[in-house]
């Protein structure tokens, strides 16, 4: 969580690339990183996108600005480099996060199975997403 934070809060216009179940695992993150995601979407809606020195200012007396302060500070701060590996990264992240929220989904839906058979479809559903997400990972790694 640290890191996807770290990345988006440099480069905030690596929100321009996330798809809508990207946004959405982010912000029901708990806090204290899914309030800074939405925050963060927030002001990337209004004010496009802007500089870690910007943001840093408006988190002033935030609920967020501990943990900003915190994953932009300290010895894995620095996201310098190729912008388009530093993508790649975030992508293996958001995948990560996805698979695991798809893992969680499905042993859920294994129990309401016993009562509703057709929650089956659901699974199957996910099951074809989370083989999707761990294919596109395999090809970045």
């Amino acid at each position: 969580m640290d890191h996807a934070a770290r990345l988006l809060l440099s480069h905030m216009d690596f929100l321009e690339d996330l798809t809508h179940d990207d946004h959405a695992i982010l912000c029901a993150q708990p806090a204290p990183h899914g309030p800074l995601f939405a925050w963060l979407e927030e002001q990337f809606h209004e004010l496009g996108p802007l500089a870690w020195a910007v943001l840093r200012e408006s988190l002033r007396e935030h609920e967020c600005e501990a943990l900003a302060h915190k994953v932009m500070t300290g010895a894995h701060a620095q996201t310098e480099g190729d912008l388009q590996e530093l993508r790649l990264e975030l992508r293996d992240l958001l995948n990560r996060m996805q698979i695991e929220d798809i893992k969680e989904q499905q042993k859920l839906l294994v129990l309401q199975a016993q009562q509703d058979p057709s929650v089956l479809e659901r699974y199957r559903a996910l099951e074809q997403r989370r083989n999707a997400l761990l294919n596109a990972a395999a090809k970045t790694a």
